[in-house]
């Protein structure tokens, strides 16, 4: 007989000390934090009719968890339900409470079960504490939590184990036993995180301290709640009459089936499989002392198909109390993603495959959401990849106990698992067709594996779901995410060794001088530090907003409108807005419904939980763009010669990829100086007299030392900051708003900014067009198939000369070197270029130095997309839709991005769109007041429709229905007036001058908005600058619509402010905050509540989320309210006052000489 077959005990690990902590009560705990006035009742967790979970003090009134919520209030009357059904609450405060944890294991190795266990491997900081242990003052002992910082820890007395012990008495123990002495620390360190953790959050937990996690497990289960169990087991013996005194179905890691069929073999006898835990007949010591129970009868027994392999050592090692496995390493991937929900009786197979259709819904979102990131490696904006992959499904149901049964009721589940099918991992899929797939092809089979008897009827209580053993940046098909190629060339420039190349930037003499200028670099480094840090807060602020709860209306319903009211009434009809908007969409185009899919989705999610997903993503997007700017900061490093020095040259596009490499600080080599942080000019501090107070209002300054030096030295650093944020090859609205808090932190004004960015672009531009027309030339000559060949072949050469300079040997390396146009701008020069000589700026600008191609990819300049072919695509979705210049040839389209001269170029777009037109009236009249500084454009869309809007508008204004009208809405407000649905008999009676053409714009918008959006984010029109958006009434509606569309793909750092004037859309906040998301800069909602026209025209629309047009928006931080006090003409008003508004809200860009107060 081999080592197998014999009944020897398996050997176990002393070395480990494993916590293993549980939350005491946890869904009700979440619940009590929220409403501490909870604490001292009896508080259940209620998920449709069961009780889920209940607080002790209801358990002290005899209610348990998973009873029938009819049954726990016989039982306890005044037992306070709360509604447990959205586990969003839960994960997340699980995920800060496991963080917190996680941070105390120093060799990474923190395990979450659910969602209120956590298995913390604290073997390494309990061993380097038992070598520090003085052990002639053990009631006076300090616990160390850091190997470099000796005050980080906390004084303990380690006289005697904290909390409760079990198993060897220690009055019997020897003190100087390394076991006793690992378990004495680790019993320690587990009050202190328990503390830390009832201190900090608030949340009470229990801890149970062994060698393994089987034990740990077993032994925190002793001494509930709110307390701790240490097992002393210092011989094998110890352990196993720990383990021997406790049924098979509550040892952790023996699942049911396993169960099942040992009890079967060990009483002899067929036995129901539906015993729970606490039905268990077979103690540990029972099996582990049957005659027959060997590990390779275990084997025997309980392998097979399906099974574990090793089933059998691994069972007889738990009954033994030994448990191998490792504590998994932390990561932010979770170990598993489950689903469930709980049913009254699901009865039937058609029932219950609509709930598993729905449950499987869910679990595909939570995985695209959890596992899942933008893909930057992409040609393909928006798509995304599997950071990993689960490879089990496992289909785990809940039945009703019979009515008849005699055993007592038993709320355990049973499971069954498989393969998951890689068709799931398809994001081109749609999730409802994957759902359907997925319970034809994996649950049912699952489903009928779990059915004991044929003909057996169901009457399920719980049906989970679950996505499990997951493998990170798993691939195993053709769509994996593993290695990408494409994307680890694309980063080539984060690991490729920093460029040496100097220049001088400052001209002193003095011995300190390397020194100075370190410090000098490392204060611009802390200062950006701190800026993007602060803007990482802002992202973060707008989801995290207080929120808003709307009035509470008649019959239930929450009214936005109510907010500016004190009293109000209900009755509203719509019955013409679903006659009129019914017969338009029956004849709109698809991108109108896709656009207003869009939209509703858009809106729908933002009233539910999905904005915590669209935070992740977001603040995810701008990590990764903060780490990479950071990096490209640190590298601009220091010699002892010369003064600043570039290494941001290479090829990779500054979002393709997060920061990779070694040293040199954030993922990257850096120029292998050690930084300090000693402050070159003195102590950070805010300056004392604003060079540019509007500026400083709109981007306070953050305290910095560095606006005491003098003007051009200021100058020289946001120009090198300019550079670096260039050198990433596309000018996101991100980098704008990091250079605006630059230029305002060191006391420039913005006029300083405006010049800087006004000469880059130019120069860019030039070099830009410069090529293109090159390249034009070159196309139009006829070349032979002899001068085809030749001029290939020089080109091969040149790139070929190309790659050398970028992987070759350093001595080989091209010296780096400024295009023509961005000297003949004054980058570089001994005046313009601000003490920045050529070759540092070429070195800082890196491919954008030189490479005309990159450079015309900022403006749009693209030969492969061609910009009239683009705006053909539009015209057929739009009616006379077009891009037509402020600035340049008056009137002419913008067709073509090589036409626009270098000179009227700009490193930032604005777009501004017209809401209502009047007869005759040309599109950009209204518009002439945006100054020269940002590259301007008007859209035209659908001329005939808001030429006819205009003119419906201006015919009732002049109406004497219009005039008596207004009077009678203005004395009982128009918020009372579209709550109640009562307006003026005369108006209404005029009403079908405008709804009809009000109606058609309203889609023509959203389908405009659509347009847009796509212009933006896919055709990239603008190129890789950023964009604001400007628009009134229907306009307004557009770019509501556009930017809807943008956070629905997720396209971040692309819009940089937006005003919206007199918008016919929702205020509710939750909206607002996702239009925020993909603002980078200002959103600034202009509203008048004396606009009836807007309130009358509106109100056929779904008025219960409020009006933007017609009040602020509360509750959504970081969105900007502007009250227009007059408008003598209504709503058409906004088309005259267009000027003064976007003055008097202090918009960047305004002539000064067009603005005018409109009438």
């Amino acid at each position: 007989m081999d080592g197998s077959g014999v009944k020897k005990p398996p050997k176990r690990q002393e070395g480990r000390i494993i916590l293993q902590f549980d939350y005491d009560c946890f869904y009700a705990q979440v619940f009590e934090q929220k409403n501490p006035a909870l604490k001292s009742k009896p508080v259940g967790v209620k998920q449709k009719s069961i009780l889920a979970t209940c607080n002790y003090n209801a358990r002290r009134r005899n209610v348990k968890k998973l009873m029938l919520i009819s049954e726990a209030k016989k039982i306890c009357p005044d037992l306070v339900l709360v509604d447990g059904e959205d586990l969003t609450p839960f994960r997340d405060m699980s995920k800060i409470l496991f963080n917190f944890l996680r941070s105390h294991s120093w060799n990474g190795k923190a395990e979450r079960l659910g969602l209120d266990e956590v298995f913390l491997d604290v073997t390494d900081i309990i061993e380097y504490n038992l070598f520090c242990l003085n052990r002639a003052s053990m009631a006076e002992s300090f616990f160390y939590l850091s190997k470099k910082d000796p005050e980080l820890g906390f004084a303990c007395d380690l006289t005697s184990i904290a909390g409760c012990v079990v198993g060897a008495a220690p009055e019997s123990v020897d003190l100087e036993s390394p076991i006793y002495l690992r378990h004495l620390l680790g019993s320690h360190l587990a009050q202190y995180l328990r503390l830390k953790l009832e201190q900090d959050f608030g949340y009470t937990s229990t801890c149970g301290i062994s060698t393994n996690k089987l034990l740990s497990k077993l032994v925190g289960s002793k001494n509930k709640p709110q307390n701790q169990t240490t097992l002393l087991a210092l011989t094998d013996d110890d352990i196993i009459n720990f383990v021997d005194g406790h049924k098979l179905r509550t040892i952790p890691g023996m699942g049911s089936k396993i169960t099942h069929l040992l009890e079967a073999h060990i009483l002899s006898k067929e036995l129901d499989q539906d015993l729970g835990p606490f039905d268990s007949l077979v103690t540990a010591r029972e099996a582990r002392l049957h005659p027959t129970v060997t590990p390779s009868f275990l084997e025997t027994l309980l392998g097979g198909p399906g099974a574990e392999r090793g089933v059998g050592p691994r069972v007889w090692g738990f009954l033994h109390g030994v448990d191998p496995t490792e504590v998994k390493e932390a990561t932010d991937v979770p170990s598993q993603i489950s689903i469930e929900d709980t049913y009254k009786g699901l009865e039937t197979v058609p029932r219950i495959t609509e709930e598993l259709h729905k449950l499987s819904c869910s679990l595909i979102r939570r995985m695209r959401v959890d596992l899942s990131v933008l893909d930057d490696g992409s040609d393909i904006p928006g798509s995304r990849k599997w950071i990993a992959r689960p490879r089990t499904l496992r289909l785990s149901i809940r039945s009703w106990p019979k009515s008849d049964a005699s055993q007592p009721r038993d709320f355990s589940r049973v499971s069954r698992s498989g393969p998951l099918p890689s068709f799931v991992f398809d994001f081109k899929a749609d999730i409802d067709e994957i759902a359907q797939q997925l319970v034809a092809e994996a649950l049912l089979p699952l489903l009928r594996r779990l059915q004991n008897e044929k003909g057996q009827t169901w009457n399920l209580q719980l049906i989970n779901i679950c996505a499990a053993n997951m493998v990170a940046g798993a691939t195993g098909d053709k769509m994996g995410a593993g290695r990408d190629i494409a994307t680890m060339f694309k980063r080539q420039d984060e690991v490729l060794a920093p460029w040496k190349i100097t220049s001088e930037i400052i001209d002193e003499n003095d011995q300190n001088m390397e020194n100075k200028l370190e410090s000098l670099r490392n204060d611009l480094e802390t200062l950006v530090k701190a800026i993007t840090e602060r803007m990482a807060r802002d992202i973060s602020n707008i989801f995290d907003s207080p929120p808003v709860a709307p009035i509470q209306g008649d019959h239930g319903h929450h009214k936005w409108l109510l907010l500016p009211l004190l009293h109000h009434k209900q009755n509203r009809s719509a019955s013409h807005s679903h006659s009129l908007m019914g017969l338009i969409h029956a004849n709109s185009s698809n991108t109108y419904d896709k656009a207003r899919e869009i939209i509703e989705k858009e809106e729908k999610q933002a009233m539910t939980p999905q904005l915590r997903e669209l935070k992740k993503e977001a603040l995810g997007f701008f990590d990764k763009w903060q780490s990479i700017v950071l990096l490209r900061v640190k590298n601009v490093a220091v010699n002892d010669q010369q003064c600043f020095q570039g290494s941001s040259r290479g090829r990779g596009r500054g979002l393709r990829g997060a920061p990779r490499g070694r040293g040199g600080g954030v993922g990257g080599r850096g120029g292998g100086i050690i930084r300090s942080q000693t402050l070159a000019t003195g102590p950070p501090r805010a300056p004392s007299n604003y060079a540019d107070r509007d500026l400083a209002a709109r981007h306070p300054p953050i305290p910095n030392a560095l606006w005491t030096l003098d003007l051009n030295k200021r100058k020289s650093l946001l120009q090198i900051v300019f550079f670096i944020m260039l050198s990433m090859q596309e000018y996101t609205a991100n980098s704008r708003q990091l250079l605006l808090g630059l230029t305002t932190s060191l006391n420039l004004p913005f006029k300083v900014y405006q010049e800087e960015e006004l000469r880059l672009a130019q120069g860019l531009a030039k070099a830009a067009l410069d090529q293109a027309k090159a390249d034009q030339a070159k196309a139009a000559l006829d070349l032979s198939p002899e001068d085809a060949i030749n001029q290939k072949s020089e080109e091969s050469k040149s790139a070929r000369r190309w790659k050398v300079g970028l992987g070759g040997h350093p001595g080989k390396l091209a010296a780096p070197k400024l295009a023509a146009p961005l000297i003949d701008v004054g980058i570089g020069t001994a005046h313009e270029g601000l003490g920045v000589t050529s070759s540092a700026a070429a070195s800082l600008l890196g491919t954008m130095a030189e490479n005309a191609t990159a450079m015309g990819a900022l403006f749009g300049i693209n030969a492969s997309k061609p910009t009239a072919k683009m705006m053909e695509i539009f015209a057929r979705e739009i009616q006379d839709f077009a891009f037509i210049p402020l600035h340049g040839v008056e009137g002419s389209e913008y067709r073509d991005a090589r036409e626009i001269p270098a000179e009227h170029r700009r490193l930032c777009l604005t777009i501004a769109l017209s809401g209502f037109l009047l007869e005759d009236e040309d599109a950009t009249k209204n518009w002439r007041c945006l100054g020269r500084f940002t590259e301007s454009f008007v859209t035209r869309w659908e001329v005939a429709a808001l030429t006819n809007l205009g003119n419906s508008l201006e015919e009732v204004v002049k109406s004497s229905a219009w005039i008596d009208g207004q009077k009678e809405i203005k004395a009982r407000t128009v918020f009372s007036s579209l709550i109640d649905s009562s307006w003026p008999v005369k108006l209404l009676r005029s009403s079908k001058i405008m709804d009809n053409s009000w109606s058609v714009g309203m889609v023509r918008a959203e389908k405009a908005g659509a347009v847009l959006a796509d212009a933006i984010m896919r055709q990239k029109f603008q190129g890789d600058r950023p964009v604001s958006l400007v628009g009134y009434s229907l306009g307004a509606r557009a770019i509501y619509a556009c930017l809807m569309v943008l956070a629905e793909r997720r396209q971040f750092g692309i819009v940089d402010s937006v005003i919206l004037m007199g918008t016919p859309a929702p205020s509710e906040s939750r909206v607002w905050l996702t239009l925020k998301s993909v603002v980078c800069g200002r959103l600034i909602n202009v509203y008048s509540e004396h606009d009836y026209i807007l309130g009358f025209l509106y109100r056929t629309s779904n008025i219960q989320f409020g009006v933007a047009g017609l009040q602020d928006i509360q509750g959504a931080d970081g969105v900007e309210n502007y009250r227009v006090r007059n408008l003598p003409r209504g709503h058409l008003s906004y088309q005259s006052q267009v000027s003064q508004i976007l003055k008097n809200v202090g918009w960047e860009d305004v002539k000064a000489d067009v603005v005018k107060v409109g009438k």
